[in-house]
């Protein structure tokens, strides 16, 4: 690991006031807890964040960074002010990389404590922008689904990338 966190051009701005983006935006919201020393989190960022079909999928939404060791302070998507590492505690974290989703309204709607191969964070996208969580509350069921569907539309789908 660099030992230091990875900045995006398309992530929020510091300090985060996630509650004021809910009343802005119509946008579902990604939270990427991070800490300075993790190695899943700079492969993300120096492969699948490079990846042009994943930057569009991260195009239909907002996306705040928080470093999950951090004492700074922010607004949660409820409103709440909290430093960031007591809200990854509230939020019952205990692994990074962790990506918590949320909808329009600031609800939590979808998390995954794990790093993900691109095919599995694509996904995770498609699954969360499209509401499809709201239909399909098995998310296997939905990537066994989706890949199906791009072999039938001739695309090669490896779940291992």
């Amino acid at each position: 690991a660099q030992g230091r966190l990875n900045s995006e051009p398309f992530f929020l701005p510091h300090p985060l006031k996630l509650a004021d983006n809910r009343r802005q935006s119509w946008r579902p919201l990604l939270v990427l807890f991070e800490q300075s020393d993790c190695k899943p989190y700079d492969q993300l960022h120096g492969d699948s964040f490079k990846r042009e079909s994943l930057l569009l999928a991260l195009s239909a939404f907002d996306i705040a960074q928080v470093d999950m060791n951090s004492r700074e302070k922010l607004q949660t998507p409820d409103g709440r002010l909290l430093p960031a590492q007591d809200w990854a505690e509230a939020l019952g974290l205990q692994y990074a990389p962790s990506m918590v989703y949320f909808d329009a309204e600031g609800r939590e709607v979808f998390r995954s404590e794990a790093w993900l191969k691109t095919f599995h964070l694509h996904a995770v996208l498609d699954y969360v922008a499209t509401g499809a969580y709201l239909h399909q509350t098995n998310f296997q069921r939905f990537v066994q689904h989706r890949a199906d569907i791009l072999r039938e539309k001739g695309f090669e789908v490896d779940l291992m990338r």
